[in-house]
């Protein structure tokens, strides 16, 4: 609510004292300011910084290959958890390039963990989304 003056403010008896207009708070004058106002501040997982590293690296063919297999007989290091190891390789990679602190510095089987937990924000990415049914299922 911002400061009436006394004469606009609506009031029973048609005046505010001077101590009521001081009760709003100012509003907040920077980008920083704004931001530590945030009700819901929600830390960054790891899922969320690796997935803009994800996103740039997509039209490069070498890193779409490392995500083609579904099976372990279909993963170019012949195990799905492999491939998701080169993956997580190249996403620390691109944060050393970009000196993304907080992705260069996390262990590559750490980030393979956050890249499978990543790849179900996207409809068919995710090894097992792809998996065609069998005839038995």
């Amino acid at each position: 609510m911002a400061n009436i003056p006394a004469s606009d403010s609506p009031s029973t008896n048609g005046s505010a004292s001077a101590s009521n207009q001081q009760l709003t708070r100012p509003l907040p004058a920077t980008h920083q300011e704004l931001l530590a106002r945030r009700k819901h501040r929600r830390n960054l997982t790891l899922t969320d910084l690796i997935q803009p590293h994800h996103e740039a690296l997509w039209d490069i063919p070498a890193y779409q290959g490392w995500w083609k297999a579904h099976t372990d007989a279909e993963a170019i290091s012949g195990k799905r958890e492999v491939d998701d190891y080169e993956i997580a390789k190249m996403i620390r990679e691109r944060a050393t390039d970009v000196n993304d602190n907080a992705v260069m510095n996390e262990k590559p089987l750490v980030i393979a963990q956050a890249v499978r937990r990543m790849a179900r924000r996207y409809e068919g990415l995710h090894r097992d989304d792809r998996a065609l049914p069998t005839a038995a299922e």
